[in-house]
């Protein structure tokens, strides 16, 4: 029986949508299977914009995202966190990343995030205690098999 593919769930701001694109091309090219968030495709090409707080708010409403993607995670074998410049800010992750990632700790899921974690976080404490994996910017430290949290 072949072994079963690593399924990565990646999250990150869509103000990092092209390079959550390029990192799932990537993996998906070595032999992973990746979970994007939805229509990262649409905010890559410019269909989308990341807008107000009152449209983002109401687009994760109307589409249900958050819930979506928690359901997606837990069906991942582990979470990839897409950190780019984003807001002023090195590494950036936003307050729906850390909540994806606290569904994945919750879901004892290995959490590994592409960049060095922000320095200027507001919830830099919450995001030190998910014992995330650093990969420093290196795609390949991402292992082909992750622990069995069954």
């Amino acid at each position: 029986m072949a072994d079963k593919k690593v399924t990565i769930a990646i999250c990150g701001s869509m103000r990092c949508s092209r390079e959550v694109l390029i990192a799932g091309e990537y993996l998906i090219k070595n032999g992973y299977d990746c979970i994007l968030p939805r229509h990262t495709d649409e905010f890559v090409s410019g269909k989308r914009q990341v807008g107000n707080t009152d449209e983002g708010a109401r687009r994760k409403i109307e589409d249900d995202l958050m819930r979506d993607y928690h359901k997606k995670i837990g069906k991942a074998d582990a979470i990839l966190v897409v950190n780019c410049y984003a807001k002023d800010t090195d590494n950036y992750i936003g307050g729906n990343t850390a909540m994806e990632m606290y569904s994945a700790h919750v879901q004892n899921r290995p959490i590994y995030v592409l960049n060095d974690l922000p320095k200027d976080s507001s919830f830099q404490e919450e995001i030190v205690a998910f014992e995330s994996i650093c990969l420093k910017g290196d795609l390949d430290k991402i292992p082909e098999k992750v622990c069995d949290y069954s």
